[in-house]
């Protein structure tokens, strides 16, 4: 193994992909890349580390090289391997090679020695237009993915394969791979959630941003509702109850004075229409928002359709992806006073309440429904609704509208 030379090629694709592929390259800078055995050809370690097999490398022509490291950027970028949950692992891996691959045919040439083996989108057998492929999300082409698919794919598996150690062939952004900042509840996720941002924003400043990249990121990075504004009024709104002066606590400068006693966090509540009537993007829209409002503070999560599914929490947005996502159920009718119900009774005094449906509810303008919906708003310490398709009036409810791209 010539890791020199191996280096020197390293760094001239580095450089030939800032003017081809700015956001390849802008996440790919960010990554840590290692050289080593542990693979047979490339993939991607369980802690996001992008491990190379240097003889595999050294068949490679100049243009599949750009590939294939550029292919293993985009699985950490996109957090395929954490946002794999309890799906089958041969599958998923299947789904985002297709669709990175796809993203990334817009942005660079695929080479010739890849074709061969690469998996596409028209590659899985679903008998789907390539327009309309082009448009799933991997969670919706996942569950579409039939099992001869799954057999009949030849690929070297590079989700969570290697051990992370070999030759450093690029350290990665500090930022990213902190585990101190881990261990403080900083997801790894989280950070490449903004590496991605910056990418994205590199790539504009071109002027090429394919569709297919714009679904992607928009779909994981653009919720439409600024969470942050509408908590931080939510704080204002009750401060004189999350923190009260008591002397029970006297003041540390003085005890004459009453303290401070501070309550906790408060949790939002999320209950998710996972109905029948709600569609693909518009599902993905109601979890991007989720995802964004973990950023803040915990987040409970009650899916519903004819009857509600119980509550899954989530302390942050990296268990958004691996635990809320991967448990998301329904498809049938709408009903919404059992989610209301199981809401109220474990609820805080004072926690954020979201519906995110198409309010095609049969029991909404049920007099239980009614008189469940003015209790939870007036234990809450805001409550909000989120529709994409109509508008509707609640007492004590805000209302927000979002289209899905």
């Amino acid at each position: 193994m010539d890791i020199d030379k191996i280096r020197t090629e390293y760094d001239k694709l580095k450089s030939a992909l800032v003017a081809a592929a700015p956001f390849v390259n802008s996440v790919l800078s960010r990554a840590r890349v290692i050289i080593s055995t542990s693979v047979p050809t490339a993939g991607l370690t369980g802690h996001g580390v992008i491990v190379i097999n240097p003889e595999f490398w050294e068949k490679l022509s100049w243009g599949g090289k750009a590939f294939v490291i550029g292919h293993e950027a985009m699985h950490g970028a996109f957090r395929d391997l954490s946002r794999l949950g309890k799906r089958d692992r041969r599958a998923w891996n299947i789904v985002c090679d297709a669709v990175n691959n796809e993203m990334q045919k817009d942005l660079m040439k695929m080479p010739g020695d890849l074709e061969a083996f690469s998996v596409t989108l028209e590659r899985l057998g679903l008998g789907i237009e390539l327009k309309e492929l082009q448009k799933m999300s991997k969670e919706e082409l996942y569950r579409l993915l039939p099992e001869q698919a799954i057999s009949s794919v030849s690929f070297s598996e590079d989700l969570g394969a290697g051990d992370g150690e070999g030759e450093v062939l690029q350290e990665g952004d500090p930022q990213i791979y902190d585990e101190g900042r881990e261990r403080e509840g900083e997801s790894t996720d989280e950070r490449w959630k903004d590496a991605v941002a910056r990418g994205y924003d590199v790539q504009k400043s071109v002027g090429r941003v394919p569709a297919s990249l714009k679904r992607i990121v928009d779909s994981l990075l653009r919720p439409q509702v600024p969470w942050h504004s509408i908590m931080r009024q939510a704080f204002r709104a009750g401060f004189g109850r999350t923190v009260v002066s008591s002397y029970r606590r006297p003041s540390r400068k003085h005890s004459d004075f009453p303290g401070i006693k501070r309550y906790a966090l408060q949790r939002t509540w999320n209950l998710i229409d996972t109905s029948g009537s709600i569609g693909e993007k518009e599902l993905m829209q109601e979890l991007s928002e989720v995802y964004d409002q973990a950023g803040d503070r915990p987040v409970a999560v009650v899916c519903f359709d004819a009857q509600q599914y119980g509550v899954v929490e989530a302390k942050s947005r990296q268990e958004v992806i691996t635990r809320v996502m991967a448990s998301v159920k329904g498809g049938g009718g709408t009903v919404i006073a059992d989610a209301l119900r199981n809401t109220l009774a474990r609820m805080q005094y004072r926690d954020n309440v979201v519906i995110l449906s198409d309010f095609d509810i049969y029991d909404l303008k049920e007099p239980e429904t009614e008189q469940l919906l003015s209790a939870v708003a007036a234990k809450s310490g805001v409550a909000i609704l989120v529709s994409s398709r109509r508008e509707v009036s609640i007492p004590g409810w805000r209302f927000i509208k979002v289209t899905p791209d």
